[in-house]
C-alpha cells in the first residue's frame, strides 16, 4: 500500500469505529472492534476486518446488519471524510480474535 492509502485506511478505521459502535449498541450486539482496514492499490475498495468482543453467536447477524446498512454507513462516513470518491466496503469477519 502507498503512504496515501495507509493514511486513508487509518482515517476510515477511526471514523468507522465510531459509527459501528453506535450501530451495534442500537442493535444490541455488544462491542465491535475494527481490527484492520486494507485498501486496494487504486483505493477503490477497502476490506474491513471486524470482530465482536461479546456474543460469539451473533457474527452472522452482524454481517447481515452491516450489509443492510452499508448505504447509511457510507453516507455518514462521506460526511466526515473529504475524499473525491469513497471506496466500496467489504466487511470480513476477523477469525483471529
Amino acid at each position: 500500500m502507498s503512504i496515501r492509502a495507509c493514511k486513508v485506511a487509518e482515517q476510515i478505521k477511526k471514523e468507522l469505529a465510531i459509527i459501528l459502535c453506535s450501530l451495534a449498541y442500537d442493535a444490541g450486539l455488544g462491542v465491535i472492534a475494527i481490527t484492520q482496514v486494507k485498501m486496494s492499490g487504486n483505493m477503490q475498495s477497502a476490506k474491513i476486518y471486524i470482530s465482536l468482543l461479546e456474543g460469539k453467536g451473533a457474527e452472522s447477524k452482524m454481517l447481515s446488519l452491516l450489509k443492510k446498512f452499508s448505504g447509511t454507513i457510507r453516507t455518514e462516513l462521506s460526511k466526515k471524510l473529504y475524499l473525491r470518491k469513497l471506496p466500496s466496503f467489504i466487511f470480513v469477519l476477523d477469525k483471529l480474535t
